[in-house]
């Protein structure tokens, strides 16, 4: 017969309402389907035969009307697979004949291993079709109609259909087989008890095998549909050992997980749900002896088969971190957070070798997975404490600065909501984190220091980790830059960085540590590590203490920055710092810059009540009373006027309301105390970054305010006009650059910070070359110039940061010198 005449067949087998037939309706009904296949194919006996690798281990009635329907239908469709994949023969099934062999075997299933599975098992369906009293009937049956299934799975026709219909169905027949105790109640035979013995051994072999010839993902789900509630204890823990036996092995973890998320397409709640399972099944395997080792470590290398396109397998080892660190602490840090921390770490560790691998896409993955653990949070599953990632919280902070305005914004985010929630929870270490990202000051057993030697830039499309032969510092004021642009949206973090910059003032011997001749650190010398802190310091107390939004948090409980300011003008009056004529001194600087902050603190508010500033008054009028120096005691004046007279808010004209904030700066750089005009020049310069309208209309008047400042003795206005000009090199890049460049080479200032301040010049030239771009070789021989002049300047300093500077030049100039090559060679080898 062929092909279509065999499906036809089955067709005429087929008994819809199975289930529904009572046992004598049934008999009659499939004998008389059975003749027919007699009558058309071959007697039972041959077909009986035919089959024999399946009928040889059936040991009941063979007469019975349920045994020789199985058969019949088994062995049609057994023909029906040989000549689909007869070589010789060119026949395919079509979706109709399809369809009527899924009918079919959806009814042998529920015919031969449904209805004989034991009670409590899975999918069992409590109907008897044949009444016997053979004990081995419904056994010797569910056992062919396994083995029969088996076969059928070498057929790759057949295979498909039994795969997506019945592989569920036919595990569990098996499993019971393999598995099912054998009652004491029975006396068998020697013979019978050592056969069932064989064919226990036998289903086990078959259950491997499947397991070996069946794509994981899906003989492990249909696997999982057994693991159901209140079957047998012996059921649950054959299932139990192979979900594990599977686990243990290579890739054991990732085939589960697949297997489970299969079908949770976008769908966060079920993803979730079925992450917690696999978690559950993972937890379960914990007393293996090689549980760490094997599972946890399958696990941690599922990240590296992550991609950006589908983030599920690190979503599960999220997952296994933050549930493990409430079931055993000590798994969770070391298999897991640990595998993860170590990748910031290495820019910590003095001796690793960056220069052999991509690491770009370690760091995005690394703080993708702990803003996970730590940050994100629901009901189910909340954030672990962020205190873990102390030791790396430098590293996470350059990952920030070096990714702010780049092509790594997730990456940015990620790492400003790990620093923000570390800090925000963390209010009694200030000291500790403000220490390491401004100063890199790193305290013994907190945070650890980012190598000196390596420098995080941003490429085309990469994090770039470049080494050094020399130290790399990062000046203050960029870090300051970088903090303030961290915490500016939350007003509760400014006012405790606030706090920090005060002590940070008063504390100099700490923070502003003047170099010794005798032990000359030349990279720190060059790096102007004592004025940069000055000026940073200086800088943000400035922007912060007259911030209205700074003010507002500070007034609602102001008792410690009074307590503070009293400190400092008790310990002045105490040391007789107010009496001194040495106004540069750090104590008369320090009381000083206290006093203008608060000045700005009680000149903003009209509606507060200046009763509480009142303590201050008997310090300040002794202050004012012994000091020598006419700016202090004018600022004094204005503070006791303004606390003895205590203002309303009625007799207060709002200066924001009737005058520009350019009119306001510009009258601040008019103003006779000097760090109101300083401050003046500092805001001057944020809005020509912030290209003002105001400032583009009177672009040549702001740049004659910048270049007159030039000429200022004092060292804090000068360089607030230097970093002016710098600020307006987009727009007048010819006078800017000819300006700084005369100032450099024409240096005619005197004092201990001369040099530092012809240095930060310097420095300034190179950052605007370097924004410059591709306009700069338009000012090659100028800036080559300015610092080769410097490279011969009898200053060791000078010679040594001109020559960094001229490297810096010749590295943006993509080193095309042209002539000029020979002389900057001579030069570098002079110094």
């Amino acid at each position: 017969m062929n092909k279509s005449d065999l499906v036809n067949l089955l067709e005429g087998l087929l008994v819809p309402d199975l289930l529904e037939l009572n046992s004598a309706t049934f008999v009659k009904t499939i004998e008389s389907k059975c003749q027919e296949v007699y009558d058309k194919i071959d007697t039972f006996e041959n077909i009986n035969a035919h089959l024999q690798a399946t009928t040889k281990y059936y040991f009941s009635d063979p007469e019975t009307s349920e045994w020789r329907y199985l058969i019949c239908n088994i062995y049609i469709l057994q023909k029906i697979g040989e000549i689909v994949e007869d070589p010789n023969k060119d026949e395919l099934i079509s979706i109709k004949e399809i369809k009527q062999i899924k009918m079919t075997i959806v009814l042998l299933v529920k015919l031969g291993i449904y209805s004989k599975l034991q009670p409590k098992l899975p999918f069992k369906i409590a109907k008897t079709f044949t009444e016997t009293n053979d004990i081995f009937y419904e056994y010797n049956i569910l056992k062919c109609t396994c083995l029969a299934f088996s076969n059928f799975l070498k057929n790759q026709t057949l295979r498909v259909i039994i795969l997506s219909e019945s592989l569920a169905a036919i595990l569990a027949g098996l499993y019971q087989i393999a598995h099912c105790p054998l009652s004491k109640n029975h006396n068998f035979t020697p013979d019978i008890y050592e056969k069932l013995l064989q064919e226990k051994e036998k289903a086990r072999s078959l259950i491997q095998k499947l397991r070996k010839g069946i794509y994981p993902a899906i003989y492990i789900k249909e696997t999982m549909k057994l693991n159901q509630k209140n079957t047998p204890v012996w059921f649950q823990k054959a299932v139990s050992q192979m979900l594990t036996s599977i686990m243990l092995s290579e890739d054991g973890v990732e085939n589960i997980a697949v297997a489970i998320l299969d079908g949770t397409n976008n769908d966060k709640a079920q993803t979730w749900i079925a992450l917690d399972v696999i978690y559950r099944i993972i937890s379960s395997c914990k007393n293996q002896l090689d549980f760490r080792e094997n599972i946890c470590q399958q696990v941690v290398n599922l990240i590296n088969k992550t991609s950006e396109e589908s983030l599920i397998f690190e979503r599960l080892f999220i997952t296994c971190a933050k549930n493990f660190y409430v079931d055993n602490q000590e798994i969770s840090k070391d298999m897991f957070i640990r595998s993860v921390m170590i990748n910031l770490l290495r820019f910590t560790i003095k001796d690793y070798n960056f220069e052999t691998e991509d690491y770009t896409n370690t760091i995005k993955k690394s703080i993708r997975i702990l803003h996970g653990i730590f940050v994100e949070k629901t009901a189910e599953s909340p954030s672990l404490p962020i205190e873990i990632l102390k030791p790396v919280l430098e590293v996470i902070f350059r990952i920030y600065s070096v990714t702010l305005n780049s092509v790594f914004k997730s990456t940015h985010n990620e790492a400003k909501e790990i620093l923000i929630k570390y800090i925000t929870e963390n209010g009694e270490e200030d000291n500790v984190i403000f220490d390491s990202f401004l100063f890199g000051i790193c305290h013994k057993q907190q945070i650890l220091p980012f190598r000196k030697d390596l420098v995080l830039e941003i490429g085309r499309q990469d994090i770039e980790i470049k080494t050094s032969k020399h130290a790399v510092l990062i000046s203050a004021t960029v870090n300051s830059e970088i903090l303030f642009k961290l915490l500016e949206n939350d007003t509760k973090l400014l006012v405790r960085f606030f706090r920090y910059l005060l002590k940070v003032l008063v504390n100099r011997e700490k923070y502003f540590k003047k170099s010794s001749d005798a032990l000359l650190n030349l990279e720190s010398e060059i790096m102007n590590e004592y004025f940069e802190r000055s000026l940073a310091v200086f800088n943000n107390l400035s922007i912060l203490a007259e911030d209205t939004k700074i003010q507002k948090e500070i007034i609602k409980s102001p008792s410690e920055i009074i307590d503070f300011i009293k400190n400092v003008f008790d310990r002045t009056i105490e040391t007789n710092m107010h009496k001194t004529t040495v106004f540069e001194s750090d104590g008369f600087q320090a009381m000083f810059t206290v006093t203008m902050i608060l000045n700005a603190l009680i000149a903003n508010y009209s509606k507060i009540s200046l009763q509480m500033f009142k303590v201050l008054i008997v310090p300040l009028e002794t202050i004012k009373m012994y000091t020598k120096h006419d700016e202090l005691k004018d600022l004094i004046e204005k503070i006791l006027f303004k606390i003895e007279k205590n203002h309303k808010a009625s007799t207060k004209i709002n200066i924001e309301e009737t005058k520009s904030e350019l009119d306001v700066i510009l009258e601040d750089i008019c103003d006779p105390l000097l760090p109101v005009r300083g401050h003046g020049l500092m805001a001057l310069k944020k809005l020509v970054e912030r290209r003002d309208v105001s400032i583009m209309e009177k672009k040549q008047y702001i740049l004659t305010i910048f270049q007159q400042n030039l000429k200022n003795e004092d060292s804090f206005i000068y360089l607030n006009a230097v970093d002016g000009l710098a600020a307006m090199a987009n727009i007048f890049s010819d006078t800017v650059i000819n300006n700084l460049c005369e100032e450099f080479l024409d240096f005619t200032r005197t004092g201990d910070d001369g040099h530092e301040v012809r240095i930060k010049i310097g420095e300034v030239l190179v950052r605007i070359t370097k924004c410059l771009g591709d306009m700069a070789p338009k000012y090659k021989a100028v800036l080559l110039n300015a610092f080769l002049a410097g490279t011969k300047d009898e200053d060791h300093l000078v010679r040594a940061s001109s020559l960094s500077n001229l490297g810096e030049i010749c590295r943006v100039l993509g080193f095309k010198l042209g002539s000029v090559v020979t002389e900057a060679s001579s030069g570098a080898i002079e110094c």
